[in-house]
């Protein structure tokens, strides 16, 4: 038995590689729905190439960070959530593969209901956005204390470079 870690877009990557195979399993399961199943097919072989590239990147990093302190139970939760998307994908959503997992990391603070800035509880609620810190939910002491400081200093560089 290997002990190799995997980042989360490695898995993500072999994920969607399966996903893409199902749904040919699907188009020959089901002839009426086949033209359907196989252009999601081709997507979903399309971002697991995509993903593939993005394995060392900041964004790999990122989404390994969020993931890597879940319990049991969120572990869990957060395997029903990416097969989720990835059920959507060429049927409701059409994302590339650094959008999904941008998408996956926003999901992934709100399955641990952590703060993506401090990693303490989101609170009562599911979090402030924390854009642009990062892509994240955010507690409403890091939204008072550095999200909202950050969207005044992008306003005020947006404005004195219109100037």
């Amino acid at each position: 038995m290997s002990d190799t870690k995997h980042s989360e877009i490695e898995i993500l990557s072999y994920s969607l590689f399966s996903s893409a195979d199902w749904r040919r399993e699907k188009a020959k399961q089901f002839p009426r729905d086949a033209e359907r199943n196989l252009a999601a097919a081709e997507l979903l072989d399309k971002l697991s190439s995509e993903a593939t590239d993005l394995i060392g990147s900041d964004l790999d990093r990122e989404l390994t960070t969020a993931t890597s302190t879940m319990s049991g139970a969120e572990i869990a939760e957060w395997n029903d959530r990416r097969s989720e998307f990835i059920r959507d994908v060429g049927f409701d959503w059409r994302p590339s593969a650094s959008d999904l997992a941008w998408k996956l990391i926003s999901k992934c603070w709100i399955v641990r209901k952590r703060c993506s800035i401090c990693f303490g509880p989101l609170g009562r609620h599911m979090g402030n956005n924390a854009d642009p810190v990062n892509n994240g939910r955010c507690c409403d002491d890091c939204d008072r204390t550095v999200v909202i400081p950050a969207r005044f200093r992008a306003i005020t560089a947006a404005k004195s470079e219109v100037a």
